[in-house]
């Protein structure tokens, strides 16, 4: 039970503390699977490459298969580090109003570390260079143009395959249609986070 007004803003602020460090360990726990998910399928497709495993269409299969499925990875990702940001964000301005408010207190000779703290710091059109929010999103939102790039590549390899079937080149299209939906649907809108 709370027995105080200041009571309830330091319960409030050890929550939002505590929501805070949560959501960071959760965003850095999904970008290190991606990228073990990501290690392991280029270091697959390079093994099956180098013993000559794509000079056949049907060999091309598997590295399609696997582009889809790290792009689909890195969409879904992307999709819960943007939410896990919009989340920050209302977080991030809990924190800073009591810090601010308990600033204040200090009256106006406090030390120059205990200035308010202007949440454009956090928010803002160059949150995405100075934030690990942001170059997480860049991380994932890279990821997805270059598995498009590689899933039309491996698309265009699989059509100028003369032993080729015509399922397998429209396979390997559709493979390619996909990635570019995906991407067009996961890449920014030059939005930044919104506030909570």
């Amino acid at each position: 039970m709370v027995s105080a007004p200041h009571d309830l803003v330091w319960k409030s602020w050890d929550e939002a503390w505590a929501q805070s460090r949560h959501l960071e360990s959760m965003r850095s726990q999904y970008l290190g699977f991606f990228f073990t998910v990501l290690l392991a399928a280029a270091f697959f497709a390079i093994k099956e490459g180098t013993k000559g495993g794509w000079l056949s269409s049907s060999a091309l299969l598997l590295p399609i298969f696997l582009t889809l499925g790290v792009e689909m990875l890195a969409a879904a990702l992307l999709a819960f580090v943007r939410r896990i940001g919009e989340v920050l964000v209302y977080y991030t301005r809990v924190i800073v109003a009591i810090r601010d408010d308990q600033v204040v207190d200090l009256g106006p000779d406090r030390p120059s570390w205990a200035e308010p703290w202007p949440l454009s710091n956090t928010i803002g059109p160059q949150w995405r260079l100075r934030s690990t929010q942001g170059a997480s999103q860049l991380v994932l939102e890279a990821s997805i143009v270059a598995t498009t790039a590689t899933l039309l590549a491996l698309a265009i390899r699989v059509a100028t395959l003369k032993s080729a079937s015509s399922a397998l080149v429209a396979f390997g299209i559709v493979a390619a249609v996909m990635g570019v939906v995906i991407a067009a649907l996961m890449l920014p809108s030059g939005d930044s986070p919104r506030a909570a």
